[in-house]
């Protein structure tokens, strides 16, 4: 079965755009019919074996009927001739996700294992960095909104100038603003932007944000994952001994 799925995945992987022609598409229409009868039956295999209640208990049986229900449903859009192509895309990728069942096997269960104790421990710090950030888009509201604005030639224009995607006119723009500054994509070009614009109070706004966040959070969250890693696989031998 695990074959079966690494093929299901290969043919996914194989979608292009622009479309292939009629006949490639009648093919992979078909191998999408096989695949989907392969794990429809594994799944009826398995309740008629296990039971339902022993069936749900594991997680992955819940998911993969999950995703054998959504093929069927996406198989009967594509040739009931209704509207929903695009829904049905979403349901056939969806399969995709099965390939998360070579996690069951060896360490990568052990892996997978650690990953989901770790999760749950660092919601504190995802809060944590929530509220930095909220802080922040605050700041950049009260000094930076409405004073970005730009003319065609690159020139500080407030009355007739236009502004750029990252700005601090709002908290969602505000938002996603620091979430780009921290991801590292073109943030020294927002900084310069801001200089410009505001002059060097942006500067020390920016080198503030970086140390705050960028340094210290992450730090933060490399210790916190470091910490647990150990932990949670010591607690994971455990409970494959169990």
């Amino acid at each position: 079965m695990l074959f079966i799925i690494l093929l299901n995945t290969l043919m996914l992987c194989l979608d292009k755009y622009p479309d292939y022609d009629h006949k490639v598409e009648t093919i992979f229409s078909c191998l999408n019919i096989v695949f989907v009868f392969f794990f429809t039956m594994e799944c009826i295999l398995k309740i008629t074996g296990l039971g339902f209640r022993p069936f749900f208990k594991d997680r992955f049986n819940s998911f993969d009927l999950i995703i054998v229900l959504s093929s069927i449903q996406g198989i009967y859009f594509e040739y009931s001739g209704q509207k929903g192509s695009t829904y049905f895309l979403i349901l056939r990728t969806l399969r995709v996700f099965r390939i998360f069942k070579l996690f069951r096997i060896g360490d990568l269960r052990v892996l997978i294992d650690s990953i989901t104790y770790t999760m749950p421990i660092i919601i504190p710090y995802i809060v944590l960095l929530v509220f930095f950030m909220y802080i922040f888009s605050l700041v950049g509201m009260s000094f930076y909104a409405g004073m970005i604005r730009f003319d065609e030639n690159g020139k500080v224009d407030l009355v007739n100038g236009t502004p750029p995607r990252e700005v601090y006119d709002t908290l969602g723009q505000s938002f996603l603003t620091i979430f780009q500054v921290l991801m590292g994509a073109e943030w020294r070009f927002i900084w310069y932007q801001h200089m410009m614009a505001c002059g060097m109070t942006a500067a020390f706004y920016y080198v503030f944000l970086i140390i705050v966040i960028g340094i210290i959070m992450l730090n933060l969250f490399l210790a916190i994952m470091l910490g647990n890693f150990d932990k949670s696989r010591i607690f994971t031998e455990k409970k494959k001994v169990l």
